[in-house]
This record gives structure tokens, C-alpha cells and sequence, in this order.
């Protein structure tokens, strides 16, 4: 399974460099004035390889849990109804919260592809001219740019890491308080003789 989805992913990815690559190359001339190279050779590579990610790994993992959590549910329900139910709203709650981490996140690495793309095209063009950067004494103010750049970057990393952070912390929190409850509900249904 895992190996057919890797090949499916390369194929998806393949096909979309090349429609990218092909519209990019329609577009005015003046998009290419105004839009830095880097930019564009970060979308054909590096964006393009998040996608392999999801279709080779992420939906893989997604389509052997759904088969897992049907049937667990179905065990569950047949066992013990209440506690069954029980615990797939703890499931729920907890998939509410990981969604939630997961728009915030697939955010912030939106964000952060975008200042790489910024930080690239920064360092391209001085790196093009630095003949005549050198000749105006410009590197200071090329490595003040650059500098920019990279703070912006960083910033962005250190939310991406305090929302990660968080994210554990509730979501652990979320695990705990599911276990306890569950085990509350057993232990109660096991005293009275239902379980």
C-alpha cells in the first residue's frame, strides 16, 4: 500500500511541475520583472515536493486509521455502547483540537515557505550583483536586508514552534482527561455488573 501511494504521489507531483512550469512560462513578461526567480524555483521544488508528501505519506496513513478506527469503533459499540460512546467523543473532541493545530499550522508553514522564497530572492539578486555592491561599498546594506529577511523567518519559526508547544500540551491534556474518564465510566460499569 505504502509503496503505491509513493508512486502515485511522484506521478501527481510530476504532472503539477510540469503544468506550473508550463503556465509560468505564459505568463507577461512583466510578471517576471516583478516576481523574484527564487520565488518561482521555490514553488517548482519545494512546494511541490509538500504535495508528494501528502499523497504519498499523509494519505496513506489517513486510509489505513480510517480502516483502523471503523473497526475499533464497531468492537467498541459492541462491547459496551456507553463506554463505546464514551470514548469516541473523546476521540472527537481530540480530532477537533488536532484539526485546529492542523489550519494553524498549515498557516505558518504557508508563511514560512513564503519568507524562504523572500529570503532566496534576497540573497539571488545580491549574489548577481555583487560586483556592484562592491564597487558602492553595499555589502553592509545587502547584509541588513538579508538580515530582514531571516528575522522575519525566524519569527515566524518561533509561532510555528509556540503553537506546536501548545498544541502538545492541550492535546495531552485532551489524552489525560479521556483516559481518566473512560476508565471512571469502566470501573463504574464493571462494579455494577454491566461490563
Amino acid at each position: 500500500r505504502g509503496g503505491l501511494f509513493w508512486l502515485a504521489g511522484n506521478r501527481v507531483v510530476a504532472r503539477l511541475r510540469l503544468k506550473l512550469f508550463a503556465a509560468m512560462l505564459r505568463q507577461d513578461v512583466a510578471f517576471f520583472d516583478a516576481t523574484p526567480r527564487g520565488a518561482l524555483a521555490s514553488r517548482l521544488t519545494s512546494d511541490a515536493t509538500k504535495i508528494a508528501d501528502v499523497v504519498s505519506f499523509n494519505l496513506n496513513i489517513i486510509a489505513r486509521q480510517a480502516i483502523q478506527a471503523v473497526g475499533g469503533a464497531a468492537y467498541l459499540v459492541a462491547l459496551d455502547a456507553p463506554l463505546a460512546f464514551l470514548t469516541l467523543a473523546c476521540v472527537g473532541g481530540a480530532g477537533v483540537l488536532t484539526d485546529a493545530y492542523g489550519r494553524a499550522s498549515r498557516g505558518l508553514a504557508r508563511d514560512t515557505q513564503t519568507a524562504v522564497a523572500s529570503c532566496a530572492a534576497v540573497a539571488d539578486e545580491a549574489l548577481q550583483n555583487v560586483r556592484v555592491a562592491r564597487g558602492c561599498a553595499a555589502e553592509p546594506v545587502l547584509v541588513d536586508a538579508y538580515a530582514g529577511k531571516v528575522a522575519a523567518l525566524s519569527r515566524i519559526q518561533d509561532r510555528h514552534g509556540v503553537v506546536y508547544g501548545l498544541s502538545r500540551v492541550v492535546l495531552g491534556g485532551a489524552k489525560g482527561f479521556a483516559a481518566v474518564a473512560t476508565l471512571a465510566l469502566g470501573a463504574r460499569r464493571v462494579a455494577a455488573g454491566l461490563l
